[in-house]
């Protein structure tokens, strides 16, 4: 698909893009994302694909299997990062099934939607040339961003802003003590945006995600609601589900989908700090862990989200099953 073609047709809406390694969590956020209200706001023109929760050949035909879910083949699709930008020993423990569907993938159908020729950091080059500003939402390891980043330094000051999932700011870990998930996949690919990105940054830690779950009663019902976006959901969901309840959450922590809720509503976010911000890359205790640092000219603000509107996001998550 050439990217004139996905040009055509605009309208009112803010654009979106989202980059994401596909797992239950990120199945919610782009089903929230191609939600009536969430299609009010934006318009969802590209979906890049990392490693993270599974291999990125699992990412990319999960990405497929929620598309053909939400009836949306026309949406392109990109392959991106095999792995980080620099090899490490410790791999963190995958709670989303091999396949990051749960061990669930292959009892639902691709469809008729297919993989672009392109690699993503590519893509996301071109799409900020094509496009002009669009929200770039990262749902993953940061390796995509980061290397698009560098295929161009000036790839950032073309988006209207980047809103990720993704490290910490009290010394709170989910994959280490003090490290989370995606940060500690890439720490130096979050690294790299953190300290160079030259549009406005929100990120969505760990610490919040865990103030904002889905209550389980909620959760259940969502499930059992009988559509197809629905019957995916609560297969994709079932070990994450487990582990939830196993580590005493209390809540279905659906970490991606507050990252989309920022993305598409930019109103939810109701208290927020802005502070400069570094990534831990070599520390043996540490690493992956964000450090927050005094402001000074030669350092990136970012915004750290710490707040959120809950109705917001209860209508974003039933209408990501309708």
């Amino acid at each position: 698909m050439e990217f004139s073609e996905m040009s055509e047709g605009k309208d009112a809406r803010g654009l979106l893009v989202i980059d994401t390694d596909c797992g239950s969590d990120d199945a919610m956020a782009i089903m929230a994302a191609l939600g009536q209200w969430g299609r009010q706001s934006h318009r969802l023109v590209a979906i890049t694909c990392c490693f993270g929760n599974a291999t990125v050949e699992h990412v990319c035909q999960n990405v497929l299997r929620v598309l053909h879910a939400c009836g949306e083949t026309e949406i392109p699709v990109y392959r991106g990062s095999y792995g980080p930008l620099l090899k490490h020993p410790d791999t963190p423990e995958i709670v989303h099934g091999s396949d990051g569907f749960g061990d669930c993938a292959h009892l639902f159908p691709t469809g008729q939607g297919r993989l672009e020729e392109l690699p993503a950091p590519a893509a996301l080059v071109e799409l900020s040339r094509t496009h002009g500003p669009f929200t770039l939402a990262a749902l993953g390891p940061l390796t995509n961003v980061a290397l698009a980043q560098r295929l161009d330094p000036g790839f950032t000051k073309r988006l209207e802003r980047i809103v990720f999932l993704g490290g910490n700011y009290k010394g709170v870990g989910n994959t280490t003590e003090s490290a989370e998930f995606n940060f500690y996949c890439d720490p130096e690919a979050a690294h790299i945006v953190l300290s160079e990105a030259q549009c406005p940054v929100q990120m969505v830690p760990w610490e919040t995600t865990m103030e904002y779950g889905i209550e389980w009663k909620e959760f259940d019902a969502l499930m059992d609601t009988p559509t197809d976006k629905a019957r995916l959901l609560k297969a994709a969901t079932s070990i994450v589900r487990e582990i939830c309840v196993r580590d005493e959450y209390g809540q279905f922590l659906d970490c991606d989908l507050l990252a989309v809720a920022v993305a598409l509503r930019p109103e939810c976010v109701t208290g927020s700090r802005r502070t400069c911000a570094s990534v831990e890359c070599s520390g043996t205790l540490t690493r992956g862990m964000v450090v927050c640092q005094k402001p000074r000219p030669s350092r990136n603000r970012i915004e750290i989200v710490e707040k959120l509107d809950e109705e917001i996001l209860s209508r974003l998550r039933k209408e990501m099953v309708q």
